[in-house]
């Protein structure tokens, strides 16, 4: 009986340890699932709850990409630091505005601020020491690092208005008060018009991608760097190692 349970055991380490590697291998293994089950719908039929869209993107507000100074409405700007043969991600900047998503039939609204942006065309990249790399990467390191001596790269990629994308989140249907407006008088006893609104939280953040959602999931598929390079880097900066 000891026997069996130590076996017991050792089965349900491995099992784990196992399902850990398979995990950090593949980063980008929980947000295929959860892509690969969503199912999309055009905006103006989108249920409640998790659904996903396509559409071009447009905004009221634009952002400005730092790197390239284009009106977009959401960019990532990565910065990579040269180990060997490898580009290894370092820091990031994201920002994403609230934007409209425009489909036939119908649009939604999309709140971004919690946003995952899975973005795959870069617009505009450099390379070269610590000390050109841009401002706009706020990095805590300083000259003991030998920061000026290391080789980085960085790279913007950003969404612009008209713009394709796909979005997968949670979904609201809220009165449009702006179909309203345009009905008039006359249709005063009809229902008011629903738009989608696709909300983002910590916990359930909108994912974003420049990506139809085939691509999307080949994309999600590989491992190695490109995949690393892909995914936002929250939650795993990369800290170099002291000597």
């Amino acid at each position: 009986m000891e026997l069996y349970g130590l076996s017991l055991l050792v089965g349900l380490a491995t099992g784990i340890g196992g399902w850990f590697l398979l995990r950090m291998r593949n980063p980008g293994g929980a947000l295929h699932r959860r892509i690969e089950k969503g199912v999309e719908h055009p905006p103006a039929s989108a249920p409640h709850g998790h659904a996903q869209l396509s559409g071009e993107a447009g905004a009221r507000v634009l952002l400005q990409d730092p790197l390239t100074e284009d009106d977009v409405v959401a960019y990532r700007l990565l910065l990579e630091e040269s180990y060997g043969a490898a580009w290894v991600p370092m820091a990031e900047q994201v920002r994403v505005s609230d934007f409209t998503l425009n489909a036939r039939p119908g649009r939604a609204r999309i709140t971004g601020a919690e946003a995952v942006l899975l973005l795959d065309r870069s617009r505009a990249t450099g390379q070269g020491n610590g000390h050109k790399v841009p401002v706009h990467f706020a990095i805590p390191l300083s000259s003991a690092d030998n920061f000026d001596q290391r080789f980085f790269r960085w790279t913007s990629f950003h969404i612009r208005p008209g713009d394709e994308v796909f979005v997968d989140g949670q979904v609201e249907r809220i009165p449009d008060a702006e179909g309203d407006a345009q009905l008039g008088a006359g249709h005063a006893m009809r229902a008011a018009p629903s738009i989608a609104e696709v909300k983002s939280s910590p916990r359930k953040p909108v994912i974003i991608s420049d990506l139809p959602k085939a691509r999307l999931l080949e994309f999600l598929k590989q491992e190695g760097q490109e995949l690393l390079r892909l995914l936002p880097l929250t939650g795993r900066q990369k800290k170099r190692k002291k000597a």
